[in-house]
């Protein structure tokens, strides 16, 4: 029998004879369900009445432990509390398979957060996805300082049904009704999984949405714990698209996978035409506006001014442009315009660049459209209102001018990373955010001019000082370039610079 083959059944039968065990639930109608759940001295008033158990925090850690428990863990297991507390916060469920070592077995990465409304009852449903554990032994729920709290139940209930782990995405994963697991969850799960995704480093998604916001694919691993996600951005006009998310390379994402889902924003009506996983990105190509606007920060009347168009293609398929056509109001006048205004072809994730330059006759506010047009799924014409100021007079100067500092009432530094010392080190703000050009441009860090404008800059909007990222490992230093140009800035004296050790090292590397 094929290895693989053989694994997965063991994978499977363990799985499945866990799932049969009956698991626990407190509905603390019994006296012994609130004598499981001990409160700690950060909780006053703590009672077990009607069905509820009932307590009020006191100080900053306020917990209730459950101990001696023996609960058999799968991937496809949920805990649920019915919770009621007098105001909003943030609570925490840890758990564990041993009560041994640091705080006694539990730890930060065996738990996870929850939100609470607070004023009314609310379900919180958590998928801890616990299963390396093996048994639980212990749980923990922390509950937050300055409320009052009621519990009417807590829960773990199985999920998956019994179902055995399909090798191979179901059909299920292209109807939401049927990743559906219980009302007022906005997580929805496939039957249970056991895909090996060594090569498939990509998930597709073809899918339409009302609501624009984020969304998340949720997944967890066989070998590790712990819920997983990756965050995408939903176009919320109602129209299929396509989403594609690479995985390959996220630590998360290796070996065989056990359960895979989505979670959307809150009443937003999805429909979902297509959900693959696969070695390269699919679906049909589309072209998206990335960024339309100016191409630098300070833009006048009067004076010749770029605007940059960004577009990229989100789709799997080969997408391309017949034509790109900008349209200017009177008073706007385009000086020149790319020399090329289509595209024969964009891959999935790759970006194009248009600049026009463009100069305003008078200061106001002047409309830009610029539109497409061919086959295929092109954008809408997308249209910005663009703002020139009156033109102020260019003082000449042979350098930086000198820092005028503004005083201030406390002192404010700044944390800087030293990461800027070649062109190609802005690629990671160029291609997925321009707007966040400096307004000094893609500088060379490197270079004590652009320093002397840094410290002019920070010290004339009342920032005085750095705290500039510092690397030593095993007695070498990196990215000390921002350092030596530092040094050799004509203004350094009037910008105060401390060293921050940056001690995340490699793996089996050392500082000392």
């Amino acid at each position: 029998m094929n290895r693989k083959v053989f694994q997965g059944l063991i994978f499977s039968a363990v799985f499945s004879a866990t799932a049969m065990a009956e698991l626990p639930r407190w509905e603390f109608d019994d006296p012994a369900d609130a004598k499981a759940w001990v409160a700690n001295g950060h909780l006053a008033d703590v009672s077990c009445a009607g069905g509820i158990l009932s307590a009020r925090a006191t100080d900053w850690d306020p917990f209730f432990h459950c101990r001696g428990l023996q609960i058999p863990v799968t991937p496809w297991q949920m805990v649920v509390l019915r919770i009621k507390a007098s105001a909003p916060g943030t609570g925490e469920l840890f758990w564990s398979g041993t009560t041994e070592g640091q705080y006694g077995g539990l730890s930060q990465d065996k738990s996870i957060r929850f939100s609470v409304r607070g004023g009314d009852w609310e379900p919180i449903t958590l998928f801890p996805f616990w299963h390396t554990e093996g048994v639980i032994r212990q749980l923990r729920l922390d509950v937050f300082n300055g409320a009052k709290f009621e519990i009417d139940w807590i829960r773990i209930i199985d999920w998956g049904k019994d179902r055995t782990p399909s090798a191979v995405c179901p059909p299920e994963m292209t109807h939401l009704e049927a990743m559906w697991i219980g009302d007022g969850i906005p997580e929805r799960f496939a039957p249970p999984l056991a895909i090996d995704v060594t090569e498939k480093g990509w998930v597709t998604l073809e899918l339409s949405s009302d609501t624009s916001g984020k969304a998340d694919l949720l997944w967890a691993g066989e070998s590790i714990a712990g819920l997983q996600t990756e965050s995408f951005d939903l176009i919320g006009d109602g129209k299929t698209h396509p989403y594609n998310l690479q995985l390959e390379g996220v630590p998360g994402w290796k070996g065989k996978i056990v359960a895979l889902g989505l979670r959307f924003p809150e009443k937003a009506d999805i429909q979902l035409a297509a959900f693959r996983l696969g070695a390269e990105p699919g679906g049909v190509g589309e072209i998206t506006v990335r960024y339309f606007g100016f191409s630098d920060a300070v833009n006048r009347a009067e004076r010749n001014c770029d605007i940059l168009l960004q577009i990229a293609n989100r789709g799997g398929a080969l997408q391309g442009i017949r034509s790109i056509d900008l349209n200017t109001p009177p008073g706007l006048s385009v000086i020149t315009s790319p020399p090329v205004l289509s595209n024969s072809g964009l891959e999935c994730g790759q970006v194009a660049d248009y600049v026009w330059q463009v100069r305003a006759d008078k200061a106001g506010q002047y409309p830009v459209t610029v539109s497409f047009s061919g086959k295929g799924l092109l954008p809408e014409p997308k249209t910005v209102v663009l703002s020139f100021p009156p033109p102020v007079p260019i003082l000449k100067s042979d350098y930086v001018p000198a820092p005028r500092p503004v005083k201030t009432d406390v002192e404010v530094l700044a944390f800087y990373f030293p990461g800027w010392d070649n062109d190609g080190k802005w690629d990671c703000i160029r291609n997925t955010a321009p707007i966040r050009k400096p307004l000094l441009g893609y500088y060379d860090e490197s270079n004590p001019e652009c320093v002397d404008w840094q410290i002019k800059w920070a010290l004339e909007n009342g920032i005085g000082g750095f705290l500039v990222d510092w690397y030593w490992v095993q007695g070498n230093q990196h990215l000390t370039h921002w350092f030596a140009a530092y040094r050799k800035a004509r203004y350094r004296d009037l910008l105060k610079v401390a060293i921050m050790w940056a001690n995340h090292n490699p793996p089996n590397t050392h500082s000392t």
